[in-house]
Order: C-alpha cells, then structure tokens, then sequence
C-alpha cells in the first residue's frame, strides 16, 4: 500500500509538471455508464447521465448533483441517442419499426419541456436509424425518408428519397438549419455516384448535383462545410469501384462496413451545384502513413508501389475509416479519421462453430490538411491501439480548437491512460504527451481493467467516465477486485 500511494504522488507530480493532465475531482457512481451517449456534456450548465435508473441526473461543474427528472418507461420507447446544448438534452426513442420520440429537457428547471412523436404513414412500417438537432428544427433519418420537425411550431415535414435510394449520410448546421443529404447511387460496371441534395432552412429543396460523375472511385464517406455564400467544401474517403486487391489486416471484409472501406481520401469543391474540382489522395502515397509497420515491411510496400507505377498501375490497400468533421482554417481545411476494423472469436456451443463480436479494434489516427484548392499540404497519423467492446462503432478520439493559438488538441483515453496531441494549424507541428490517469480511491492497489471514454466539457476541461475493475487489499479472499462506475473532470493545458 505504501509502495501504491508513493506511485500516485510521484505521478502527480509529474502530471503537474508537464502541465498536460490534472484529475480535479472524481465521483462514483450506481448509474450504467458503458454506452457511448451515457453522458451528455452541456458546457457550463454542468452534465447529465442518461441511464440512471429510470432518470437523468443533472450535476453542476464542480460534479455536485443538481436534481434529476423521471423518464417515461412503461410506453415501449429505448433511448437510441442523446444530445446536449446549452441547458437542454434531447433524448432520440425509438419503438421498433412503429414510430419514434424525442424528450426535450431543461437540466436548469428539470422539467421535461416537450416531447414530439412521430411515424411512418399508417399500414407502413420503418426503421429510424438516428436523429440530429439544430437551433430550430430537428431531424429524424429513416430508410429512404426523413423527418423534419419544426421546435417552434411542432409542424412535421416527410422529406421522401424513394427516388434517389437509401439515404448514405445526412449533416444538420446547428446555427442556420441547413441541411445536406447524401446518396450513393449505383451505376454501371459496380460504380456508384455520390448525390448531393441541399436544403434549405424551411426544408426547401435548394440544389441537387452529382459529385463523383464518370470515375472509377466510390465515395464511401464524406462531410461539408460552408464557406461564404454557395461556396461548399467536402472531404472524406473513398476506394476504387474496380479495385481487386488484397484485403489487409485493417479491412473488415464485411459488407456491414462496405461505407467505412477507405482506400484514400478525398477533397472536393462546389459553388451552389457546379462541382469546381474533385481531388484523390492514395493513403500509400501520403507522407506518414501506416505508422505500426516496421521499416522492412514499409520498405516491401514501397518496392510494390514502384513496381506498379512501372507497369502503370496504381497500388491500394483497403482500410475502415470513420471520420469526423472537417475543421475550416484560414487557409484550408482539416481531415480527422480514425482506423479500425471489428473484432470476433469462434466457439463451439455443442453442435455447431459460432462467430461472435468482441468489439472494434482501433488501429491509428489521421490527421491532414488540404488548401482551398484541394491540394494537399500535410498529414501525420499516430498509433492508437486502443479496443473498445461495444456494440456500436464510434469515435474515440475527442476533438477541441482553439482560437487563440489556431491549434486543435486531440485526446483519447485507453485503459486509466489519456493520450494528447496538440496539432498547429497554420503548419504541420505536433507536440505529443501520454499522461497516467489514475483515478481510484486511497483504498485500491490499481486499476486492472479500465474502460474509460472521454469528451470535451468546456474550456480547459475534459470530463473522463466509464468503467473500472479495482483491486482491493484490504478486502477478503475472493472479493479484492471490486467494479466501480465513474465521473471525472480533467484539466488539460
């Protein structure tokens, strides 16, 4: 024990010195804190946890609880998704096929303020995938449909896509209402086309236009951002529709993933619905690429990539990328991507082999800039190893920006470590830290296992949460290891 609390105070200091990590306080807690949207950050109005015994708990920023409000449980709706702005959380419930809700409360006054309903048309049924909030209206995605819901007159819209196919991705801008739908539609010789259609902030539909006509590439993610007025820039990424190369170890091989299959990534322009220019980035022939390859397997891959360029041919291994949201510059615009691919075992139960799913393994980080001109002008990717055992594939990596020093700080947490990137904008920099967390009691000897997620709260803080198994020395044979669900506020400089 004394060995244990000499540890801590020695990483303390260190943690202080550095300056990067610092646990201003932790709490425990009886709520489920395994799902992604267990927690809601909301600024400086404090956090909310979703799945608290039938209620929200809302804390302020010193961890305190504030009170809570009961949710309705005994009318068939499952929480599938949550948002938080400002002092208000949106709870997405959906009904199987049947219908759908979202409960709007207010964590200041812990009232549930309204709740909208919604369906498909009678004798139909359908399936609600997500939903995505802006400051007047939200939006509700199904199959081949979406919902639009005015908040300040509760008037419900059907965008119907019956025409263009089922609907590959969706982006809501919070402040203006705008949105933007997706489609990759199939054409010949197993192309398909990305259609983009824009609408307006009543819902009316603006332009409809094809991004990636008459190539051989299919776009397999993609994100928008606006800049000035009809001036629209996307990024994401995209693998070649007549490729027929090897799958790599990073490759799900696995049609439930075919829109996260990445050969390269792309960078596109259009004003109003004229395509200015579309750009295509091999991932091999980036700068720093695949960095847990050791130098003779990179020096291997580079022979094949010399000796294809020889015969004209271009060489492309197969990744699964999900991305974030681009991040607009003054002088170009930023991709955050995220490698993983899914993780299962085989078993025998008796009578036949089974394959079951453990969980995603996240392999590395991308980060890469390109000008307005869609030229390339740095990237640099990192290790991650980071296994998460959910059954819902997300983002791990948190994203802050900062404005004062034109950086962007990325962070993620594996296992009681948080690791920190802090990135230069206006050129390629990276300052790099690895902090020990420890957050356990007086009373433990450590942490052995930790299944921790982090999000960024406000300022200077991020707030960690999730799951711990401790070991206990003082407890009896048989009950040292102890679970523990956890909060805590961390400051990060």
């Amino acid at each position: 024990m004394k060995k244990y609390i000499f540890l801590i105070l020695f990483i303390l200091i260190v943690t202080k010195l550095v300056g990067q990590v610092k646990n201003i306080k932790r709490i425990e807690t009886t709520c489920s804190l395994k799902d992604n949207n267990a927690l809601i950050p909301l600024a400086k109005h404090g956090f909310a946890l979703i799945f608290c015994h039938n209620k929200l708990i809302c804390y302020d920023l010193n961890l305190n609880k504030k009170g809570s409000v009961k949710l309705v449980t005994n009318d068939n709706y499952i929480i599938s998704e949550s948002f938080g702005v400002d002092s208000l959380v949106y709870l997405f419930s959906i009904k199987g096929r049947s219908g759908f809700k979202v409960d709007v409360i207010n964590t200041s006054s812990l009232l549930l303020e309204k709740t909208f309903y919604g369906g498909p048309d009678p004798g139909f049924t359908a399936r609600f995938n997500s939903f995505k909030v802006s400051k007047n209206s939200i939006i509700v995605e199904g199959n081949y449909f979406l919902y639009r819901i005015d908040m300040l007159t509760g008037k419900q819209t059907k965008l119907y896509m019956f025409g263009e196919g089922e609907i590959d991705k969706y982006s809501l801008n919070y402040n203006t209402d705008e949105l933007f739908v997706f489609f990759n539609k199939k054409a010949k010789k197993r192309k398909k086309e990305m259609t983009i259609i824009e609408y307006s902030n009543v819902g009316k539909k603006i332009h409809t236009f094809k991004l990636n006509k008459n190539t051989d590439y299919t776009i397999t993610n993609i994100n928008v951002t606006k800049s000035g007025y009809g001036v629209l820039f996307f990024t994401g990424t995209y693998y070649s529709s007549l490729s027929k190369n090897k799958k790599t170890k990073f490759s799900a091989g696995t049609t439930a993933y075919e829109k996260y299959k990445s050969e390269g990534l792309f960078m596109a322009k259009a004003i109003r619905d004229s395509v200015v220019f579309v750009k295509y980035y091999n991932f091999l022939k980036f700068d720093d690429f695949l960095p847990d390859l050791s130098d003779d397997k990179m020096a291997r891959i580079e022979k094949r990539i010399e000796k294809n360029e020889i015969s004209g041919k271009e060489l492309a291994f197969s990744f699964n990328i999900v991305s974030h949201e681009i991040i607009e510059t003054k002088d170009g615009n930023i991709f955050i991507g995220e490698s993983f691919y899914p993780v299962y075992t085989n078993y025998y139960d008796g009578s036949k082999n089974v394959k079951r799913f453990e969980g995603y393994q996240y392999t590395h980080g991308l980060v890469a800039k390109f000008n307005f001109e869609g030229e390339k002008i740095w990237d640099k990717s990192f290790k991650l190893n980071v296994f998460i055992e959910e059954p819902e594939l997300k983002r791990i990596i948190t994203v802050k920006r900062s404005y004062d020093e034109e950086t962007i700080r990325l962070l993620y947490s594996n296992n009681g470590i948080i690791y920190s990137k802090k990135i230069s904008m206006d050129k390629f920099n990276v300052v790099e830290n690895k902090s020990n967390f420890v957050s356990v009691n007086a009373q433990t000897e450590g942490i052995k296992k930790d299944l921790s997620k982090i999000k960024y709260w406000y300022d200077q803080y991020f707030i960690s949460y999730g799951n711990q198994v401790l070991k206990d020395a003082d407890q009896p044979l048989g009950k040292k290891r102890m679970k523990a669900s956890y909060v805590a506020k961390v400051s990060v400089n």
